[in-house]
């Protein structure tokens, strides 16, 4: 685990220095999509029959891809034989030297893009059922999965991830570790960032989906059958804190994140698996108001980890290799138990 000091700016509460309070950032990480056409009973020019005449490209899987972003902004990439590396990572270039990739984003609820590449294709489907996609791909990509499954349900997603990838081809999977913590150790036990963590972590052990898959995503992806495993951990920091223009100005975008984000993660399981009972609405509302207070104040460096897996699945003649590491179902044994939320 990589647990390098970032370097905090030692100007950031002087009178001189920039405004650096998150709280009063006006940040934004939406994009503009302009709407499509349907015509004559198609959507033009993005249906499956005007994709039959790309099925010699790549294929590239989004999983969970929300706005579909990410989806697009790949499939508007590579037809161009050009990419950027924050949107694609530097693994994946050997795709750059194809003059074409489909990509399939897919999610549980219609995404709200109006307007997608001619290459890219977003569809509503639940990925814990069987997959029906005809064709392997070359990469399928995952981000942010954690409390999404029980650890039976993450096996078999994986197993369908290996059946349904090409041989040679490639998962990459960004996960976050819902655990914040402090640089300076100034975060009290009694703090709202640290109460969160506990409770939530606590409120996934009893609704049967434990936060479990940052820690065991590595080896269920190579029980599945893939090799040559990558990790690549780093602390994402939030707030303006880091020194680093590009950690400071990536910690005010997390913080963003998770001001945004906050009543979602915690509303259901708080008001369903609260520790002891279930919280109110009243209760959660307090609570993260608060706790987006708190995440603001720079003076407490707050940070969680972050980690990026990718690997591979063998030709037909390689032969398997043995997982580098066990499955943890310790946290899982106890639908009731507390699950640690410590920070390293």
């Amino acid at each position: 685990m990589s647990n390098e000091a970032l370097e905090p700016d030692p100007n950031i509460f002087s009178d001189e220095a920039y405004d650096s309070d998150g709280s009063q950032s006006t940040c934004s990480v939406s994009s503009s999509i302009f709407n499509g056409l349907i015509e004559n009973g198609r959507s033009v020019p993005s249906d499956e029959l005007q994709f039959e005449t790309y099925e010699a490209g790549y294929h590239i899987l989004d999983v969970g891809t929300g706005q579909g972003t990410w989806a697009i902004e790949v499939a508007d990439k590579f037809p161009s034989g050009e990419t950027d590396s924050a949107v694609v990572s530097s693994q994946w270039q050997f795709l750059l030297s194809l003059s074409l990739a489909i990509v399939r984003g897919v999610d549980l609820y219609p995404p709200p893009a109006t307007w997608v590449p001619p290459n890219c294709i977003l569809e509503i489907d639940d990925i814990s059922r069987d997959w029906t996609w005809k064709d392997p791909f070359d990469l399928i990509h995952i981000r942010i999965f954690e409390g999404a499954f029980t650890l039976d349900e993450y096996r078999g997603f994986y197993k369908q991830c290996f059946q349904n990838t090409r041989p040679g081809g490639w998962i990459e999977q960004l996960e976050i570790q819902p655990i914040f913590c402090s640089q300076n150790d100034s975060l009290p036990e009694d703090s709202s960032p640290k109460e969160w963590s506990r409770s939530v972590f606590d409120a996934a052990a009893r609704s049967g989906r434990p936060m479990e898959l940052y820690e065991n995503c590595v080896p269920m992806i190579e029980e599945a059958g893939f090799v040559e495993t990558h990790v690549h951990e780093t602390k994402w920091p939030i707030g303006a804190w880091p020194k680093d223009p590009m950690r400071r100005e990536a910690g005010l975008i997390n913080l963003q994140h998770w001001q945004s984000g906050l009543e979602g993660y915690s509303m259901h399981l708080l008001t369903n698996y609260g520790v002891p009972t279930p919280w109110s609405w009243e209760e959660v509302m307090a609570f993260v108001a608060k706790l987006r207070n708190d995440l603001a104040n720079d003076h407490h460096q707050i940070y969680h980890f972050a980690k990026r897996v990718w690997a591979r699945k063998p030709s037909s003649d390689e032969k398997a290799v043995k997982p580098s590491m066990p499955v943890d179902e310790t946290k899982s044994s106890d639908s009731e138990g507390s699950v640690t939320a410590d920070c390293p």
